[in-house]
Parts: C-alpha cells; sequence; structure tokens
C-alpha cells in the first residue's frame, strides 16, 4: 500500500526499532529532566550556562520543535550576551542542523530569525533570499 509516495509497511517496527525508540525516549525524557530543573534553579552563571547550552543541543537534535528549550536556549544567550557573541555562529549552525531534519519546525525558524536579528543584522536580507 501506498501512502503519500511512500510503501506503507505491513508489520509493526522490528524489535530494533523499538529498543532505539525507546532509548530515545529515555535520553528525551533525561536531558528535559535535567534542563527543567537547572532552569528552575535559577542558576545562570557562566559555566552552568555553557554546560547547558550543551544538553540543550542535544536535546534539540532529537526534537527541534521543544519551544521551551528555544526559549531557554535565548535566556542564556542574552544572560551573557558578550561571551556568547563569540559564539552565535554555533547558533546558526545548530539551526541549519535541526532544519534539515525538520523544515517546518516554527520554533527553529523563530529562533533563527532572533539570532540573525540580534547578533547578526547585516545578514538578514542574505537571509531573507532563503525565504
Amino acid at each position: 500500500i501506498r501512502m503519500h509516495g511512500r510503501v506503507r509497511k505491513k508489520e509493526g517496527p522490528s524489535a530494533e526499532e523499538r529498543a532505539a525508540s525507546k532509548a530515545k525516549a529515555l535520553k528525551y525524557r533525561t536531558l528535559s529532566k535535567k534542563i527543567l530543573l537547572t532552569r528552575k534553579s535559577g542558576r545562570m552563571d557562566e559555566a552552568n550556562c555553557f554546560e547547558m547550552l550543551d544538553v540543550v543541543s542535544k536535546l534539540l537534535s532529537i526534537n527541534c520543535d521543544a519551544y521551551t528549550f528555544w526559549n531557554y536556549r535565548r535566556e542564556m544567550l542574552l544572560a551573557h550576551k558578550e561571551t556568547f557573541l563569540k559564539s552565535a555562529q554555533k547558533e546558526l549552525e545548530l539551526t541549519a542542523t535541526c532544519l534539515q531534519k525538520q523544515p517546518k519546525s516554527y520554533s527553529t525558524w523563530f529562533h533563527r530569525a532572533w539570532i540573525i536579528q540580534k547578533f547578526f543584522p547585516q545578514v538578514a536580507k542574505e537571509e531573507l533570499i532563503l525565504c
């Protein structure tokens, strides 16, 4: 049976696919719990922000539609704007990676637009060409 140009499987997911899905869900739950607890604690020191940006990046690589975690990234970037100004290019790379996986992610597009407006206003015209 074909649906949307794809052949539909008659059987369910294999044991390996189920195991991989469970591992991915466990990793997502673990990372999101760590992020939410850290955010709730209010720790916004520079060292903690660098660590949490890495953790949030891992989580967003699993699910780039999690707008809560994009918002937390923005909070951290604004809290240490001068420090992260040097790594703003990494933010664009992260959003590009997420958009390659999921091109219709509004959260990712919004974050990318925010980064460009905040840190790269001269690039904004070049980005509009992509639209």
